[in-house]
């Protein structure tokens, strides 16, 4: 946001012009973004406890610990 411009419209055309340029510009988030899969690192948008995207892949690091110990 440019607040030299939003004095400048406050000046020029009003404090309600400068307060809709304010809220105009502002980067709006309204979720997190998404998870990556930790381990095929694919995005998933489901509701999963764990880092993982699928059960399938919780399942191949799981057998990966098992076999190293």
């Amino acid at each position: 946001m440019d607040e030299d411009y939003a004095k400048y419209l406050e000046r020029q055309y009003g404090p309600e012009v400068a307060k809709n340029y304010r809220e105009v510009s502002t980067i709006k988030q309204d979720h997190k973004p998404f998870p990556k899969c930790a381990k095929c690192g694919q995005i998933f948008t489901h509701g999963r406890k764990t880092a993982y995207c699928s059960k399938q892949c919780e399942m191949k690091t799981w057998s990966k610990k098992l076999t190293k110990s």
